[in-house]
């Protein structure tokens, strides 16, 4: 079975069942030590090798992630002039970090702090539309040039 561990592992036919069997055969037993947003994962396998793994925990839990306010300052001053995306790209190209997700990976992040924080979405599309919430166009608007 130890050489073919990948294989039979990877098997579509291998069930969650069999998986978990294969891995009570590896595994002695796993310790957890938490310290605050740490926790250290020791998993002693039936050889006696023992591997240490450290993993964070993010620091929000169950309660709201406070975003700093200058985010959003930053976020209502973009939006008179681009898209969603456009500034998530300049908020990580600045180097600003939030605070659970470490970047602004994408556009979604953006139109979700809008939305929380009630900021009206003022650019336009590509197609000349006037974009509003979730990248929903305000049915029949066009940008006028004024």
């Amino acid at each position: 079975m130890v050489e073919d561990f990948a294989a039979i592992w990877s098997y579509q036919a291998t069930t969650f069942q069999v998986k978990k069997r294969m891995v009570r055969l590896l595994i002695e037993d796993v310790t957890l030590n938490r310290d605050g947003h740490q926790v250290e994962v020791y998993i002693r396998f039936k050889t006696g090798t023992i591997v240490k793994e450290l993993f964070r925990i993010p620091s929000s839990g169950n309660k709201p992630t406070a975003i700093d306010p200058e985010i959003i300052r930053k976020i209502d001053h973009l939006s008179s002039e681009h898209t969603a995306g456009e500034i998530a790209k300049k908020l990580n190209k600045e180097g600003v970090i939030h605070p659970t997700l470490g970047k602004f990976d994408t556009n979604a992040v953006v139109y979700l702090l809008r939305a929380c924080e009630k900021i009206p979405a003022r650019s336009e599309g590509a197609s000349g539309r006037v974009w509003q919430g979730a990248g929903v166009p305000i049915a029949g608007s066009v940008a006028s040039s004024t």
